[in-house]
């Protein structure tokens, strides 16, 4: 009599419950998206979704859950399963990783490519090269296999001799069509409010159409479920400022982020100095500025709402003024702006 196979046989016609929920942060109640959820018993398992909701058809009887996540403790869960149920994790963050051993093995398996394309790791922004000291991603994308820039780090993002405006940009799942600052020099998305990043250039999803290059989608953090905190940075292009609060009693989050360039003074300064060895009384003033806000609320055990908005704007501003004599001045005023004004509501059911 052959064991295993009637092992197998025997989890087959086990009756199954749907067991779901959610997988926060215990820190700040933040849901982490793609979490991992295993039988240890059965190695069935499922992933969180971007909202850090699963769910997952689990045998009837005793049962062993382990949920996992890169960077936390591991959470384990003796369950006796025998109807259908609702089951939230709260995983720790941990300090220390355990040591990974990383080996080449040939794959017998056809390899495949995802449709949510590749993961951006947002923990090693800071390692890379950034104008202003600021954790910037499109400073990732431009070091990535495929992607080049317009020129010295500037001119936004060119795959694979496509064109910028082949991309498509999503912030919360609306198109964003001005996505950097200053001609390319920054990106509008501020590194502190960022959760998750993906970034395609080989398989686009039907429902991501209407592009020829690539399809960058981000999505934003829900900002603290259990106190209020604000942190403020700078850099040498400009300031960040991030406010996150719980609201509604706890049963909601507020987030609120914005950045402001400061450079414009200093360029003024400097272009003021250049031009006038040229007997050009003018001067090249850019600037920036970007706002976010994301709220957060939890209608109920299956209804959340979720509301985004962002706006932003750059001004280019050059002068160029010469006098010919004291009754005569030639000026040229070169003057632009653009911008993103976006928002978006949300019903997770």
């Amino acid at each position: 009599m052959n064991t295993g196979s009637w092992a197998i046989n025997s989890f087959f016609f086990l009756k199954k419950f749907l067991i779901q929920g959610f997988i926060y942060d215990e820190n700040t109640g933040e849901s982490l998206p793609g979490a991992h959820i295993l039988l240890q018993q059965n190695h069935l398992g499922a992933a969180s979704n971007e909202s850090g909701y699963y769910q997952l058809l689990i045998p009837e009887g005793a049962q062993k859950i382990v949920v996992s996540f890169l960077g936390y403790e591991i959470a384990t869960s003796d369950l006796n399963i025998s109807a259908p149920g609702q089951l939230d994790f709260r995983l720790k963050s941990a300090l220390e990783l355990p040591e990974i051993i990383v080996r080449e093995e040939t794959s017998t398996q056809d390899s495949r490519i995802s449709s949510e394309g590749e993961k951006i790791p947002l923990s090693k922004l800071e390692s890379f090269p950034s104008i202003g000291a600021t954790m910037d991603i499109t400073r990732y994308l431009q070091l990535s296999p495929g992607v080049q820039t317009g020129g010295d780090g500037f001119g936004g993002l060119h795959v694979r001799g496509g064109n910028a405006d082949q991309n498509l940009i999503l912030l919360e799942e609306i198109p964003i069509y001005n996505p950097f600052h200053l001609f390319g020099v920054s990106s509008i998305f501020n590194g502190d409010v960022i959760q998750t990043a993906r970034f395609s250039k080989s398989y686009f999803s039907p429902a991501n159409d209407g592009r020829l290059s690539s399809v960058l989608q981000i999505t934003i953090r829900d900002g603290h479920r259990y106190k209020t905190s604000i942190n403020a940075s700078a850099g040498l292009l400009g300031t960040h400022l991030v406010l996150e609060t719980p609201i509604l009693k706890n049963k909601g989050t507020l987030m609120l982020a914005a950045q402001r360039s400061h450079i414009g003074n200093i360029l003024k300064k400097y272009s003021s100095a250049v031009k006038l060895d040229a007997e050009n009384d003018g001067y090249f003033k850019p600037k920036f500025q970007d706002f976010y806000g994301k709220a957060l609320i939890t209608l109920g055990r299956s209804d959340r709402l979720i509301f985004n908005a962002y706006t932003g704007s750059d001004t280019h501003l050059d002068i160029n003024r010469y006098d010919f004599d004291t009754s005569y001045q030639d000026q040229y005023r070169d003057e632009y702006y653009w911008g993103n004004i976006a928002a978006g509501v949300k019903w997770i059911h």
